[in-house]
């Protein structure tokens, strides 16, 4: 058995059992006439209710009891007591819910009462929300406030036609509008077509039967009018006829009664089967003649074709015309228009005639159905279909007759929602209008980037609409609500509905924000800040640019409205917080909010001025601010400088890796500046050169301090070097077992011996790489901060340019602080730069002399040439030498290393000269000699020159060529050194101060004594003996003796003697000065 037996099967049982209820014991003790009910259309709870209270029975009850009950899914008994119904369609497989159902609308989430603090926040916030006038349950009937998800389930897509007496559902509806539509074919002669045309006719026709129909195949017909009248009795149910028939006023009641007679025999589904052919026809006819009567009825309208029925069943008709235009829409594919649609609509025009449709009619429908139809898919495709039928009908004009046929149908009152009586088209106009406006009233929460032409579509059509007459249900007193005088309809309805869903969109803001603070541990006005910022950010990017097209102050209506409503409840707060050492987040928040608010202005309008910016009023945040940023500088600045002495008086100086080969001590001290620098910047807060000048202030101090640090941590280089000994001539000992006299030489004092320790050359190039990553790092800062205070600087021009435009004001190009004044500022950064800069000299000149003169002191010092030249040449230590300089370039940074280098090499060249000069005793040189001391010279330059790797030659060559030009001293003869002396003597008294020994010229006194005190000749010997009255070599030993720290004089002995020898009168005077100048002399 098919389903439509089944059903049928269903029916006649329902009947009956119902029949037998009602006859045994519903009439309360009276027989009930059962053939003027419709048991089809009883409830059988009610039926059921009343056998078992012996209660009257009531059929209109029983018919309304059917109907509601329709309208509900079938629930089973539940003991429990709390189930509720769904107004979804529930699915099958779903257990009915045990919960309370939830209540429709925004709600404050709930307090949490172990939190005391976030409850008084929220609860001065609610204070503040209500003080505004916006409260957390608003009964406010605009749509504005109903959640998007609700929207569509408010039924608004209702022409509010008057109800059908029958209640027909939607199926026999359906039926119904399929069984007009074949009766117009068969009248018209159109129902027989070709083959090829068979299937496409079925397939946009299916879409008019019943679901009970299933895949039935198309009825085959045939001609007659009695098979016509019978295929109407067998798919189209009685209620059909009963509603075109009796709810007619012009019936006699005789007539009534007998109609509902025959219906009622119609309904009889088993006596119609088991009738007679006749009487079945006897039936048909008295329906005909009935039908026919009103047919005859005088006309309303005079209009060709009019019937009685166009008029008087206008509701049904128009029901089922609605129902035939649904079939443009693909039943597999939602919100999709099948290939044939436009051969439906013209198949559903031969209904015209029959229905009373007219072109007009027609467009609304059509319109009507293709928004429905949007409304439920939100298929923009079927938008922009309704927008054209629109627009084609607002251009429509009919002749009078048609005119006021088609004027004279009106809606019910509550399809209008208020006491107004407005005609179909006008209603149906009217509620599209209502359903666009309801979603732009709100368009932040129904539409977003994604969605963005919907919107676009649903504006043009609300703005097609736009002298559409609507009422106004918003009574909220909102600034802005008024748009500027002279303004088009469209424009002013494009101001209405951003200040509208602005609103909304604020209202919803501050909500969630009081929701959120909770969860997030946060004041709800630094959530709602950054809420309505996301806000306007959206109102930009997506909904400006299309409402400017209509409207161009619509951007600055929107962020001047947003601006406002958010400084309400700043201003509320600020009036009632008398500390606000913790309000930096929401002075933050606050500052960023009007900051976007005024770019975007900005950007887009300049400085041309608008009446709506009297309604602007800037939020002041630096005058709340600036004490706080100076307050949390100066606690910062104390942190940061008790950090940087915890983390320099820890410091061991050994590199932080091999590639970054600065000290640890100084990447912390310049992390928790940058980490200052950031959070300076990062605080979101109005900035002046006040609080520039202290961030500066405070690095600078941090820096100093560590720099100081380095600085005391130095001993000069002179502690290290080597006391001069004792002049001597030369002279071969004739006793090798006579007593020398021992030279010995000074040791550093232990205070300096101990700092020494921590001097090594290593740590001595991490030093110089600290040193030279301060620079570095102090220019990425300077560099940082200035990027950041362009930003700053921004920042002043945005909100100097609000406070303009607020005021009326031109706007200023002058900021608070020019760039000059800034830039004398970063000149303390200066200071520290020379600082490092004075301590890298100190240590290079420093590292030299320790490597040379402290650390190959015994190694190198003492060792070259001692005894004999050939017995100690240079090519001994030159390994030595090599190693410390793979040593050094291997720990210092490539910016240092030649100038490290450098130094090393004129500590050599230094050391070399001492040898030469101040070797003492035991270092004597021959001519023969030179020429080995030359080639050791050329040695130890190519170690330096690295064939090509290291020091430029030309450097190297300059550096030593004072070596050079004293080994061509000893190259002299003694005869012309002492020439040389002598003459040198003579410009003594000219030139009063002696030189010392790092300062020493080739031929100056000092040198050229020197040379004859080490040449094996024994002319240089004599004249010293002469002259000067020197020593012999002989009768000293100057092998170094460790731990004595007496001072030896240097020319002690030789200054207490007197000279002999042949000077020149001249010459005699400048020897007497020069014998002056060396007691006063301090030889190192």
């Amino acid at each position: 058995m098919d389903t439509a037996s089944m059903l049928e099967v269903y029916r006649r049982d329902r009947r009956r059992l119902l029949g037998f209820l009602l006859s045994a014991g519903g009439g309360g003790g009276r027989a009930l006439d059962l053939s003027r009910i419709d048991l089809d259309a009883v409830s059988a709870d009610y039926a059921l209710e009343c056998v078992a209270a012996g209660a009257q029975f009531d059929a209109s009850e029983a018919t309304r009891r059917y109907f509601d009950e329709r309208r509900y899914p079938i629930m089973i008994g539940s003991p429990s007591g709390n189930s509720y119904f769904l107004l979804s369609r529930p699915q099958p497989s779903d257990s009915p819910p045990k919960e309370a159902a939830p209540s429709i609308g925004p709600h404050a989430p709930p307090p949490l009462a172990n939190s005391t603090s976030a409850a008084e926040s929220r609860d001065f916030f609610r204070d503040a929300i209500n003080t505004s006038g916006i409260g957390y349950v608003t009964k406010d009937d605009n749509l504005a406030d109903i959640p998007p998800q609700q929207v569509k389930k408010v039924d608004i897509l209702s022409l509010g036609l008057p109800r059908l007496s029958t209640e027909l559902s939607d199926d026999d509806i359906r039926e119904t509008a399929y069984e007009v539509l074949l009766a117009s074919l068969f009248v018209s002669g159109k129902m027989h077509f070709s083959e090829e045309k068979r299937e496409k006719k079925r397939k946009f026709l299916k879409g008019l039967r019943t679901k009970t129909e299933g895949s039935n195949s198309s009825p085959q017909v045939e001609d007659g009018y009695a098979h016509i009248l019978d295929l109407i009795r067998v798919q189209m149910e009685a209620n059909v006829l009963e509603e075109l028939l009796l709810s007619s006023t012009s019936l006699e009641y005789d007539m009534s009664e007998t109609l509902r007679i025959v219906l009622s025999k119609l309904k009889d589904t088993e006596d119609w089967v088991v009738s007679v052919p006749e009487g079945r026809v006897e039936v048909l006819t008295i329906i005909e003649r009935y039908n026919t009567k009103l047919s005859a009825l005088t006309k309303k309208f005079d209009l060709e074709d009019e019937t009685y029925h166009w008029t008087h069943n206008y509701h049904f008709n128009f029901r089922l015309y609605e129902k035939l235009l649904c079939s443009v829409f693909d039943i597999l594919e939602d919100g999709e228009l099948v290939e044939e649609a436009d051969e439906i609509l013209e198949t559903a025009k031969l209904t015209w005639p029959i229905l009373g449709i007219t072109e007009k009619l027609h467009g609304i429908f059509y319109a009507w159905v293709l928004f429905q139809k949007f409304a439920q898919t939100g298929e923009i495709l079927l938008l922009k279909h309704a927008s054209l039928q629109i627009k084609k009908l607002l251009l429509h004009h009919d002749i009078g007759e048609i005119e006021l046929y088609t004027n004279s149908f009106v809606c019910s009152e509550d399809a209008c929602g208020g006491d107004r009586a407005l005609s179909l088209v006008d209603s149906a106009l009217l509620k599209i209008n209502v359903s666009c406006r309801r979603q732009l009233e709100n368009y932040h929460a129904h539409f977003s980037k994604k969605n963005y032409l919907i919107f676009e579509d649903t504006l043009n059509l609300a703005l097609l609409l736009v002298k559409t007459p609507i009422e106004d249900g918003c009574e909220e007193d909102i600034m802005l609500n008024e748009s500027p005088e002279g303004s088009t309809s469209e424009s002013k309805l494009v101001h209405l509905l951003i200040v509208r869903s602005i609103h909304a969109a604020y209202k919803q803001a501050l909500i969630s924000s009081d929701g959120r603070s909770e969860t997030e541990f946060k004041h709800p006005l630094t959530i709602l800040a950054n809420e309505l910022k996301l806000v306007a950010e959206k109102e930009c990017t997506v909904f400006s640019p299309i409402l400017t097209k209509y409207y161009p102050e619509a951007q600055r209506v929107a962020l001047i409205f947003l601006h406002m409503l958010y400084g309400k409840q700043l201003e509320l707060f600020l009036e009632r917080t008398d500390h606000l050492e913790n309000s930096k987040e929401i002075l933050a928040a606050s500052n960023n909010f009007e900051l976007f608010i005024a770019q975007k202005l900005y950007s887009v309008y300049g400085a041309a001025g608008s009446s709506f910016s009297n309604y602007l009023k800037p939020y002041m945040i630096g005058r709340f601010s600036s004490p706080l940023i100076l307050q949390w500088l100066h606690a910062r600045h104390e942190n940061v400088l008790e950090w940087t002495k915890r983390t320099i008086g820890i410091e061991d100086w050994t590199p932080l890796s091999a590639h970054e080969k600065q000290a640890t001590s100084v990447v912390e001290v310049f992390r928790i500046v940058e980490e200052t620098v950031d959070q300076f910047f990062n605080a979101s807060l109005p900035l002046d050169i006040v609080h520039l000048r202290s961030l500066l202030i405070g690095i600078t101090s941090s820096l100093q301090v560590y720099l100081l640090h380095m600085e005391n941590q130095q001993v000069s280089g002179s502690t290290l070097l080597p006391s001069a000994p004792v002049l001597t001539r030369y002279s071969e000992s004739m006793n090798p077992f006579a007593k020398r006299k021992l030279i010995e030489p000074t040791v550093p004092e232990e205070k300096v011996a101990t700092k020494l320790n921590n001097l090594t050359v290593p740590k001595l190039c991490v030093k110089l790489n600290t040193l030279q990553f301060i620079r570095d790092q102090l220019d990425v800062i300077e560099e940082s901060i200035k990027q950041s205070w362009t930003s700053v600087l921004s920042a002043v021009r945005l909100l100097d340019y609000l406070a303009c435009i607020a005021s009326g004001k031109a706007i200023s190009e002058n900021l608070s602080s020019s760039d000059e004044s800034v830039d004398e500022l970063f000149t303390l950064f200066d200071d520290v730069r020379m600082a490092a800069v004075n301590i890298t000299d100190t240590i290079l000149n420093f590292i030299g002399t320790r490597t040379v003169f402290w650390d190959m002191r015994d190694s190198l010092l003492f060792s070259l040439y001692r005894d004999s030249v050939e017995g100690a040449r240079m090519q001994i230590f030159i390994p030595t030498i090599d190693q410390v300089l793979d040593q050094v370039c291997d720990l210092i940074v490539d910016v240092l290393r030649d100038q490290v280098v450098l130094r090393i090499f004129q500590a050599c060249m230094e050391g070399f000269i001492w040898v030469l000069l101040d070797g003492g005793p035991s270092r004597a040189f021959l001519e023969a000699d030179v020429d080995l001391m030359h080639q050791d010279l050329a040695m130890l330059k190519d170690l330096f020159v690295a064939e090509g790797q290291g020091l430029a030659l030309d450097v190297v060559e300059r550096e030593a060529k004072q070596a050079q030009q004293i080994l061509d001293l000893y190259m002299l003869k003694a005869d012309t050194v002492i020439e040389m002396l002598i003459n040198e003597s003579d410009q003594m008294s000219q030139h009063l101060e002696v030189t010392s020994a790092r300062r020493r010229h080739v031929h100056d006194a000092q040198t050229l004594l020197r040379v004859l005190c080490h040449k094996k000749d024994k002319i240089a010997s004599t004249f010293l003996r002469i002259q000067y009255h020197l020593p012999r070599s002989s009768d000293y030993d100057d092998i170094p003796v460790k731990d004595v720290s007496s001072k030896i004089p240097i020319f002690s002995d030789m200054l207490k003697r007197g000279t002999s020898f042949n000077w020149s009168e001249t010459g005699q005077q400048s020897f007497r000065v020069m014998k002056k100048k060396l007691q006063e002399a301090t030889w190192q």
